[in-house]
């Protein structure tokens, strides 16, 4: 009988060998050439694998996967590494939770912690905050496989410490020069939101996720072919149109930290610099109609407020197509180096009719705020603030509970007409006041059908400073919940905390904790923390955009200031 022949099989993966690879750990670098310094933290991220694989009850319980434990591995392992090259991510976020709440991390008893050096309650928030975000679930900071992780994770780093090797390149990578070019400053910007840990793990996640419901909304339900095919063809531009977001504008759910502010923490540079990298905030992305040309600038006017911007032409390119008197231009520009430059990508269009730009300029919701004159920018932050103290002086707080919506935002007006009447100018055209009560006409129309839509049920009319007056059914409610005298039920509990954390402006959530019985707000899962004292966390964590710097939902009519080239 033959002997059965054997096959050329390859050996089975043992549980030690490598699960993290190379090019695994260059995502979450600025560079893509490896070195002896990268190879060593492959091998650290390996080992952190397998002590997640030996204590994996608790992911096993959540259907942790391949994947999920690779993530979590390298991102504990970039912790470390930035740690021991000082590479400064992590101590920034830090430095801003010591400011904002007086300790480094929150949640942890910090008696015996060490600003310079590695701790297990940085290791229990990165857990945390990974699980959290990563399985889109909430877990109580505390919990024992939280707390246990943690320390575990700790001891096996504090022994790596005196063998880990350094590098210098960050020193050199976050050096800035006053001359800096633009776009080699943006890339850097680009690889700490989405490629760097943090906030890169956080933004990349929310960028896929809105790339994937920009398709389904705009290509999959498409039901007009030619229209769905126009969109596909847009949609690289418009993914780049979003990266812009998380680079400029978005915020983290850490501490509400923006890439522009953790960058600008990070980097060597001059004050001034400093501040012209912050001020990239200061972005307008809206529609200008094309008005000529030199050697170094386009003029581009904006559609709404007719601000001329001198645009460098090393920021794009613009077809010969464009190019021509009022013919439209859709991009985003950003003030550097006392100019205004082009990120991202711009799209143009035909000539638009003089009937067109005077509608558009009736919308008043539309004009991006930073395309008003500067001078008309002080003007909206004045009247904003005006807005603001006439709302206490009228109702004594900065909210007040009505019976329906109808009756907040008429209460709401009543501050507008008390400050037309005190602001009130026999000189005034009577153009100028027509179009005041056009909008007016439009507004209240606009108002009544969004009451008969959502039921018109009570409402709480609000005064925020530096952003103007809203009003809001859940304050309301949560008003009537922290008074009520029966205790919440489980659903009505867990909707008081996610209504404070997610629903109100942070202003109105400090005013609330301190004018209001806290004893019925409470965390939705067991815990020791004090949730009230951590309240203002939770708000920048569920409600980072609210945070910042406030821009005035106010807005000016168009042919009531002067404009000028900027």
């Amino acid at each position: 009988m033959a002997k059965r022949r054997k096959l050329n099989r390859k050996p089975k993966r043992k549980l030690g060998q490598n699960k993290i690879y190379i090019p695994d750990w260059l995502k979450y670098k600025p560079y893509d050439r490896f070195t002896s310094y990268d190879d060593y933290y492959v091998k650290v991220a390996n080992e952190i694998w397998q002590l997640l694989l030996k204590n994996n009850d608790w992911f096993e319980h959540l259907k942790f996967g391949k994947e999920d434990y690779k993530k979590l591995s390298l991102f504990l392992t970039n912790y470390f590494e930035d740690y021991v090259s000082d590479i400064g991510i992590w101590q920034a976020f830090t430095k801003r939770n010591k400011e904002l709440y007086d300790v480094f991390v929150p949640f942890y008893n910090m008696n015996d912690y060490e600003e310079d050096y590695i701790n297990y309650q940085d290791l229990a928030f990165l857990i945390w905050y990974f699980m959290n975000y990563h399985n889109d679930r909430l877990f109580a900071p505390d919990m024992f496989e939280i707390i246990l992780l943690a320390e575990l994770f700790f001891n096996f780093m504090e022994d790596k410490i005196d063998d880990a090797p350094e590098s210098d390149f960050y020193e050199t990578y976050f050096k800035i020069p006053d001359d800096a070019n633009f776009f080699d400053v943006k890339s850097k910007l680009q690889w700490l939101a989405l490629g760097a840990y943090i906030p890169g793990f956080e933004f990349s996640m929310d960028l896929q996720d809105n790339v994937q419901n920009f398709g389904k909304e705009y290509i999959e339900e498409e039901e007009d072919e030619e229209k769905a095919m126009m969109m596909y063809q847009y949609m690289p531009k418009m993914i780049y149109a979003m990266q812009d977001d998380f680079l400029y504008k978005k915020r983290s759910s850490l501490s509400a930290f923006s890439t522009l502010e953790w960058f600008a923490d990070l980097v060597e540079c001059s004050d001034a610099m400093r501040q012209q990298i912050l001020d990239l905030e200061k972005r307008i992305l809206g529609q200008f109609l094309f008005q000529r040309k030199d050697e170094k600038y386009y003029y581009l006017k904006n559609l709404h407020t007719d601000r001329i911007f001198k645009v460098n032409i090393e920021s794009v390119s613009l077809s010969k197509e464009i190019q021509k008197e009022n013919y439209l231009v859709t991009c985003t520009i950003h003030p550097w180096n006392d100019e205004w430059w082009v990120s991202g990508t711009a799209m143009g269009g035909q000539a638009i009719s003089e009937q067109v730009i005077t509608k558009a300029k009736k919308d008043l919701q539309s004009i991006p705020f930073y395309a008003y004159p500067e001078k008309v920018q002080n003007q909206l932050r004045k009247q904003t603030q005006e807005q603001y103290e006439a709302f206490i002086e009228i109702y004594g707080a900065p909210f007040k509970i009505y019976p329906d919506m109808r009756q907040a935002q008429a209460s709401i007006q009543k501050v507008f007409d008390y400050l037309n009447k005190k602001r009130e100018n026999p000189k005034d055209d009577s153009t100028k006041k027509k179009e005041h009560q056009e909008y007016r006409k439009e507004s209240d129309a606009t108002w009544e059908q969004h009451f008969k839509e959502s039921g018109n049920p009570p409402a709480a009319a609000i005064a925020v400073p530096d952003i103007g007056n809203a009003f809001s059914p859940f304050v309301a409610w949560a008003i009537n919940a922290l008074h009520s005298p029966v205790p919440l039920s489980e659903e009505d509990s867990d909707d008081l905390f996610r209504g404070m954390a997610e629903d109100c402006h942070p202003h109105t959530v400090n005013f609330i904790l301190e004018n209001y019985p806290t004893d019925r707000i409470k965390f939705p899962l067991p815990t020791h923390i004090d949730v009230v004292k951590w309240m203002p966390f939770f708000s920048r964590y569920y409600n980072p955009s609210e945070h910042g710097n406030s821009i005035p939902t106010t807005r000016a009519f168009p042919g009531t200031y002067d404009v000028d080239e900027s």
